[in-house]
């Protein structure tokens, strides 16, 4: 009788293989979509010619059926930008990359959903700004893009020009790989005054 209460935890505790991954909440970015039986993938090379300061994650854009998504209403097919993280900097990353989907392609809009697996969220597309003679903030950036000093400096040069979405987009992900980057936190700020007065 013990071999059996033992085989039938086993069963019921080891046998059930590792515990699942809660799913992780984020915020589909949807370009557009159609209440079924009509179908939105028609249109999928227009809205992909209007992304323009977007570069979708691999993938994406893409056509789904919206009952595929956790978050999103049943009923619809849709073209999906991508999935983002909510919390912390990536979420403020988040925020930069709606907005631009929004000025992209109208009728843009966001939801939050709950899925498994990696976020795959587009990354804005950062414009070369005129450099005057003995500045070279985007040589550098392009050297190495992924250095938190690079994108800081350049964040710098792109807000002294008054792009302040591009700035703030480099400082941001800066932190993402120094949070303690004294440089992005001050070029963030700078614009958060900016942004107030």
């Amino acid at each position: 009788m013990k071999l059996g209460w033992l085989a039938l935890g086993f069963f019921y505790f080891g046998a059930a293989g590792p515990a699942q991954a809660a799913p992780t909440e984020m915020r589909a970015i949807v370009l557009a979509g159609t209440k079924l039986p009509a179908r939105v993938s028609g249109q999928l090379e227009s809205v992909q010619a209007k992304l323009g300061a977007l570069i979708p994650a691999p993938g994406f854009p893409k056509v789904v059926e919206s009952k595929l998504v956790p978050g999103l209403k049943p009923g619809f097919e849709v073209i999906l930008l991508g999935l983002c993280p909510t919390l912390g900097v990536e979420g403020s990353l988040t925020d930069l990359v709606e907005q631009a989907a929004k000025e992209a392609v109208s009728g843009s809009y966001s939801r939050p959903v709950k899925v498994d697996g990696p976020p795959a969220c587009p990354q804005l597309k950062i414009s070369r700004p005129d450099e005057p003679e003995g500045q070279q903030p985007w040589a550098a950036y392009e050297k190495s893009p992924d250095s938190p000093d690079a994108q800081v400096a350049l964040g710098h040069y792109l807000v002294s020009v008054g792009d302040l979405d591009g700035g703030e987009y480099l400082g941001l992900r800066a932190l993402l790989k120094s949070p303690q980057h004294p440089g992005a936190k001050g070029l963030l700020e700078k614009i958060g005054v900016l942004r107030t007065d």
